[in-house]
C-alpha cells in the first residue's frame, strides 16, 4: 500500500542480474567549445584556445568525470568557465527536483541576459550564487492560488538546505480556507508549515512520515473524511508519537477511511486497534492495515509473519467497514512472509455484514516436505500430497 500504488503489487521477482547503473555504453562526449561559445571568439590568447575544438573536446572527454578539476578550470576565465560547462551540462535530466529547477532557472536567466560569456561574479557562477530557499518559493507559489487552492502535494524528500530540512512557510502569511486534500507523505514539516496547512476545510490527509506532538496537537479536524499514516514507529531516545497519534485518533473517530502504510507489530495490535475498537467508529467504511513482520535479519530467522487471532477479532468488530485491506511482512520483492490461516480470516471477519472488498497482499504458505522456509513458497513451485489431493478433486 506505500504510495497507495496498486501497481506495485504487481512486481515480478528480482532478476538478480548484474547492475549496469551508471555503466551505460556510448556515454555523451563533451560539446564543442564553438557550440557553449555560442559563435563568440575566445577572450583568452591562451594557446589551448587556438586548438581546433574537437582536439579540445578530446582533452575535456578525459577529464569530464573529474568534478573537482572541471570547478576549478572554470574559475580561471570566462573561457575556461564556458570550457568547463561542455563537459559539466553535455547530459543534465531534469527530474523536477529542487537542484535541477534551480539549475533551469539560473541557465535560462543567462539566456534571456545573454551573459553566458561574462566573467563569473566572485568565482563560478554556480558554486557562487546563492538561489532562492525553496521554501520561499514553495511559501510564494501557495499564497498565490491560496484562494483557490483545494489540494495541496508536497514532494520534498531532498532539500537544497541543510539548515532547512523542515518546510517552513513563516515567510508568508497564507490563509488556505478551500483547502480540500493535503499530502504530506513525502515532505518534514516545522510548526508554522502544519499550521497554515492542518484548517479546519480539511478532508483528506497524508500525515508526514516524521512528527512530533505539536503536529497532532491541532484543533480537531471536523471535516476529515480520510487520514492516511504513511509509517508509524518508536525512535529511541525520542519522545513517543504512538501516544499523541492514538490521541489524535481519538479526537477524529468520525473518519471514514484509514491507512497506515506500515507499522511495527506490537504498535497495530497494543495500540491502535484496541483504539479502533472502542466501539466509537461508526463512521469507519475502509480500513488498510501493513504490518511490518519480523524482517529479512538472520536473527529473526524463520522470517515467518503471522496476524494474530485477537487483531482480527479487533478489526472483526468493526462492523460499518465496506473495504478492508490486510498486508503483513516484507512488502516488497518476492519474498512473503505472511503464513495466513484462511479459516480464522473468514471465522473473524464473518460478522462484517457490510464488507464488499477484502484484498490480502504478500500472504504464504508452508512449503511442501519443508524444503524451506515459507517465504521461498511461490518461488520453489512444490506441488505436496494436500495439493495433489485438490487437483484430483478438480478433474
Amino acid at each position: 500500500m506505500l504510495a497507495h500504488d496498486i501497481s506495485v503489487m504487481m512486481l515480478g521477482k528480482l532478476s538478480g542480474g548484474p547492475d549496469l547503473f551508471g555503466k551505460e555504453t556510448g556515454a555523451r562526449l563533451p560539446l564543442l567549445f564553438t557550440k557553449v561559445m555560442e559563435g563568440r571568439p575566445a577572450a583568452s590568447q591562451s594557446l589551448l584556445f587556438r586548438l581546433p575544438p574537437e582536439i579540445l573536446g578530446d582533452i575535456m572527454d578525459l577529464i569530464a568525470d573529474e568534478k573537482p578539476s572541471l570547478a576549478t578550470l572554470a574559475l580561471v576565465n570566462s573561457d575556461c568557465r564556458q570550457l568547463a560547462r561542455s563537459s559539466q551540462f553535455a547530459v543534465v535530466t531534469f527530474d523536477y527536483s529542487p537542484a535541477s529547477r534551480q539549475l533551469a532557472q539560473l541557465l535560462s536567466t543567462e539566456a534571456v541576459s545573454g551573459d553566458t560569456a561574462k566573467a563569473p561574479d566572485n568565482g563560478d557562477s554556480f558554486s557562487k550564487r546563492k538561489p532562492e530557499s525553496d521554501c520561499d518559493v514553495i511559501a510564494a507559489l501557495i499564497k498565490r492560488c491560496e484562494q483557490s487552492l483545494e489540494t495541496l502535494i508536497v514532494y520534498r524528500m531532498f532539500p537544497t538546505n541543510k539548515t532547512e530540512e523542515r518546510l517552513s512557510l513563516s515567510s508568508q502569511d497564507i490563509n488556505l480556507r478551500n483547502l480540500r486534500t493535503l499530502n504530506l507523505s513525502h515532505c518534514k514539516v516545522d510548526l508554522t508549515a502544519w499550521r497554515v496547512m492542518l484548517c479546519p476545510s480539511l478532508r483528506h490527509l497524508s500525515m508526514p512520515r516524521e512528527w512530533d506532538e505539536s503536529f497532532l496537537s491541532c484543533d480537531t479536524l471536523r471535516n476529515l473524511d480520510t487520514l492516511v499514516i504513511p509509517f508509524l514507529k518508536e525512535i529511541p531516545r525520542k519522545p513517543s508519537t504512538v501516544g499523541p497519534l492514538i490521541k489524535f485518533l481519538n479526537r477524529h473517530p468520525h473518519i471514514k477511511k484509514l491507512c497506515l502504510d506500515l507499522g511495527t507489530d506490537a504498535l497495530i495490535n497494543n495500540h491502535l486497534l484496541p483504539c479502533l475498537s472502542n466501539g466509537n467508529w461508526a463512521n469507519l467504511s475502509s480500513l488498510s492495515l501493513t504490518s511490518k513482520g519480523p524482517g529479512m535479519e538472520e536473527s529473526t530467522r524463520p522470517h515467518i509473519a503471522r496476524v494474530p487471532e485477537s487483531a482480527l477479532a479487533a478489526i472483526g468488530s468493526l462492523d460499518s467497514l465496506e473495504q478492508l485491506s490486510l498486508t503483513a511482512g516484507v512488502h516488497y520483492g518476492w519474498r512473503r512472509q505472511w503464513v495466513i490461516d484462511h479459516d480464522v480470516v473468514r471465522e473473524s471477519l464473518k460478522g462484517l455484514t457490510r464488507l464488499k472488498r477484502l484484498a490480502i497482499s504478500r500472504d504464504t504458505y508452508p512449503v511442501p516436505f519443508d524444503l524451506e522456509e515459507p517465504e521461498y513458497y511461490y518461488e520453489i513451485k512444490v506441488a505436496g500430497p494436500e495439493d495433489r489431493k485438490l487437483a484430483k478433486k478438480r478433474d
